[in-house]
């Protein structure tokens, strides 16, 4: 990467939050950072979780890096799909306040992720679900808001 165009990306995400990024800034992000890499990839985790929420759905913005963490292990990508480009502009409008290689959600139950999944157009695939239901992280009954978020 040009010096030039890292020192940009740098001054970009040490911005204040608060601070709004115009047009050209977003652009810009969105055509040097690694957002345009990033792939979503939907997973149950392998280990005991504490707080029962074994759905995971990641935003990996270097999807074919070896982790030194081992998260790759300890969990089992099920499916996996492209950014949206909505998603791809929310993560430049925000960028520098969640500069992680991933970004991740815990769900307790599946419906609640495709709740999520349809605020971005998106269709959960139906192997995911499949798979969820199978392993009865579903919830008919289920209540807004036990979503947990995780950034490595």
């Amino acid at each position: 990467m040009d010096i030039k165009i890292f020192t940009k990306l740098a001054d970009l995400s040490s911005r204040p939050f608060s601070e709004q990024f115009t047009d050209e800034e977003i652009n810009f992000i969105l055509e040097h950072s690694r957002i345009k890499e990033g792939l979503v990839k939907y997973c149950i985790w392998k280990q005991h979780r504490h707080n029962g929420c074994y759905i995971f759905f990641a935003m990996d913005f270097m999807p074919f890096r070896v982790r030194k963490s081992g998260i790759d292990n300890s969990l089992e990508v099920v499916s996996t799909r492209k950014l949206t480009e909505l998603e791809k502009l929310e993560q430049a409008q925000n960028y520098g306040t969640n500069s992680r290689i991933i970004e991740g959600y815990n769900y307790r139950d599946i419906e609640n992720l495709i709740d999520e999944d349809l605020k971005y157009d998106v269709q959960t695939p139906e192997k995911f679900i499949k798979h969820c239901k199978r392993l009865g992280y579903s919830n008919p009954n289920y209540k807004a808001g036990s979503q947990m978020k995780l950034a490595i």
